[in-house]
């Protein structure tokens, strides 16, 4: 059986961040066109990829307040 010497720990890659999604791949139909409480009715049914979706796609434009904070609700803690 062989065995690495020990050496220092090798850095773990940095997470590049995803790409902002385009409103035509969200999992919500004419996203654009819903209301901030439209798509928060909507948010429920979503997974946890979907939702993250949303997330950036909201940050990356108008970052509505309401709809940050509940997909922050739906979503599982990050360290779970």
């Amino acid at each position: 059986r062989t065995t690495r010497p020990a050496g220092p720990p090798v850095p773990e890659a940095a997470a590049e961040p995803s790409p902002t999604p385009a409103a035509a791949d969200l999992p919500l139909d004419g996203y654009d066109q819903l209301g901030a409480s439209q798509i928060v009715a909507r948010l429920d049914g979503l997974g946890p990829g979907e939702l993250d979706a949303v997330r950036r796609y909201e940050l990356a434009g108008r970052q509505r307040r309401t709809i940050l904070t509940r997909i922050q609700q739906l979503s599982p803690p990050a360290d779970a």
